[in-house]
């Protein structure tokens, strides 16, 4: 595998600056910035490993390894394939031999508000001693988070 952290933090950077300096305040700027931000995910990373942009995709080769505290364990966020409407749920997990698949990075904020991009959204295939977030989203910080190519 090759780590390719960062060309995903070049993106979540580009994407912040972006946002925060040119289009938070535009009436309905949100819309304007959708085909640019595309533009960027395809230009700073999908095109370095090889994908194409799809809206909604699973990027199933770009794998997420989180990075467990010497705590021994690690705080994320999932939800459940069966929730209904966004019901978000705290979990944690003590092993970074799981299998996660980034989706898109997230913030919690209005579509007004200044943009972070400070959570990873992931797929979780397979997350051992918890099974019952495997086959679910599962958001972790992205300080917490490496990202590689899969081959």
């Amino acid at each position: 595998m090759k780590e390719i952290t960062d060309l995903m933090e070049k993106y979540r950077e580009s994407m912040r600056h972006l946002w925060n300096t040119y289009f938070r305040d535009m009436p309905d700027g949100w819309h304007e910035f959708i085909d640019i931000n595309i533009a960027l995910f395809q230009g700073l990373v999908l095109t370095h490993i090889g994908e194409k942009f799809d809206h909604n995709k699973v990027y199933e080769s770009i794998k997420i390894v989180p990075s467990i505290p010497p705590s021994g364990t690690l705080e994320i966020i999932y939800l459940s394939n069966k929730a209904t409407c966004g019901q978000w749920q705290i979990e944690k997990i003590s092993d970074a031999d799981g299998e996660y698949r980034f989706v898109e990075f997230f913030d919690w904020r209005n579509d007004e508000d200044m943009m972070d991009n400070n959570y990873v959204i992931t797929q979780a295939y397979k997350v051992p001693g918890n099974k019952k977030l495997e086959n679910n989203r599962v958001m972790f910080k992205f300080s917490d988070v490496k990202f590689y190519k899969k081959e």
